[in-house]
């Protein structure tokens, strides 16, 4: 994009008191000529506005992320994210982490975000059915027991029985690894 496009979008942006304006054509239009330091920034910059459509601006970002060459890029700018905004960027750091197989950073995110809300609750059922959908057992057994041993007002009698049916899923799992094969 020329510098000219840039300066109308920054004035436009500044007109309109968005400062999200046309972020999302400009990542797409970016992500399509691989600049990804701009797609990436865009859709974060998007996202900060918008942060009910973190699902889309994560699939984004992970779609991204399946050029190698990209995941220097995607990982410095969400490091510096997390630490202006971890609750908003932390999840979507720990989606990053996860694809990309690094499952320890991953867990080490969720840790961070801890478990203040009814929507971190389903957060850790959910990345636990997945490190155990990934065959990473013994970390998936650590999720279901963090979501079992936390007194919060957000884990029910339904989540409890979600976690110890994951759990005992886990273990089956582990103990008959054929059963992943037929």
């Amino acid at each position: 994009m020329s510098e000219e496009s840039q300066t109308i979008i920054d004035r436009a942006r500044e007109k309109f008191k968005d400062p999200t304006l046309l972020s999302i054509d400009i990542a797409n239009y970016h992500f399509s000529r691989k600049s990804f330091k701009v797609a990436v920034t865009e859709y974060l910059n998007y996202l900060s506005s918008h942060p009910v459509q973190i699902k889309m601006v994560t699939d984004r970002i992970l779609l991204i992320s399946d050029d190698k060459d990209s995941n220097p890029v995607i990982l410095a700018i969400l490091n510096e994210k997390v630490k202006l905004n971890p609750v908003l960027y932390g999840p979507l750091l720990s989606d990053y982490y996860f694809k990309t197989q690094q499952y320890d950073l991953s867990l080490a995110q969720h840790l961070n975000l801890g478990f203040s809300t009814k929507k971190d609750v389903r957060r850790w059922i959910e990345f636990s059915n997945s490190l155990r959908a990934e065959s990473q057992y013994e970390k998936a057994i650590y999720g279901y027991e963090k979501i079992l041993s936390v007194k919060n007002k957000h884990i029910t009698n339904t989540v409890m029985g979600q976690a110890l049916l994951g759990l005992g899923n886990t273990f089956e799992d582990k103990i008959i690894p054929n059963k992943l094969a037929e």
